[in-house]
């Protein structure tokens, strides 16, 4: 049990958080999970709050959640962190700016199902290089500690609306999914049918399309805003650019 989070609901369902304020501006400590957690919760509510630190980032391991309308300032990391297994959890119109690596993020045990990512705006200045994983991105789902059935599943999700404004010359791919590796067992994982609509990725010289492995996950809504530059070795993604 975490025991180390400024805000942690654990267990239970209809768990509300709301309109709090943590500032935990100069504190860089990454053994902290997060300044909000949440795990084990059924249809609980995250809103509200405001988020302001070197720290931590809240992430929310569980079932129907809402996570809306908070704002999310230098930090750790992740600005939104899912660990384990998301599923049909809304996370919307979330403003998040100068996290360590990414806004939107998942790396750990994770599969998502049934959620809508969707009008959140993510700011970017740069990664703070403590952390492995592609950074700098509106985005990033890697499972790289997968569960030991191989089983990782990405599917019937949508990313609708979304804005990311990158500020540096390290401006990563903006969506960035990686579940091509040969640790997934493709018997029984699933990375199917998930909606890219109406993205804001923007357009600047150093940034790279998404990148989307397999691109068959990937259904079109159209109006996707990025660029076309492959990164080498990275194959088609599936998306029109405009």
């Amino acid at each position: 049990m975490v025991t180390d989070a400024s805000i942690r609901s654990y267990e239970g369902s209809y768990n509300i958080i709301d309109n709090n304020t943590i500032n935990d501006d100069g504190i860089l400590n990454v053994s902290n999970p997060g300044d909000i957690v949440s795990t084990g919760v059924d249809d609980g509510i995250i809103l509200g709050n405001g988020v302001d630190g070197a720290a931590t980032d809240p992430y929310t391991p569980e079932t129907n959640d809402t996570v809306v309308n908070n704002n999310i300032h230098e930090v750790f990391d992740c600005g939104i962190e899912g660990v384990g297994t998301v599923n049909d959890t809304v996370i919307n119109h979330n403003t998040i700016s100068y996290a360590g690596n990414n806004g939107i993020c998942s790396y750990y045990f994770s599969s998502w199902m049934n959620d809508t990512i969707s009008y959140n705006t993510v700011t970017q200045g740069g990664t703070s290089g403590v952390n492995t994983f592609p950074g700098n991105n509106f985005f990033d789902f890697v499972s790289s500690n997968f569960p030991s059935t191989g089983q990782v599943d990405f599917e019937n999700n949508k990313l609708v609306g979304n804005k990311y404004i990158p500020l540096s010359t390290n401006d990563g791919y903006g969506i960035y999914i990686d579940l091509g590796g040969t640790q997934y067992n493709s018997s029984n994982s699933n990375f199917t049918n998930d909606l890219f609509e109406n993205n804001n990725l923007t357009h600047t010289a150093t940034m790279y399309t998404p990148e989307i492995i397999p691109s068959s996950m990937v259904v079109d809504g159209g109006r996707n805003i990025c660029t076309t530059t492959l990164h080498i070795g990275e194959p088609p993604n599936g998306l029109v650019c405009n």
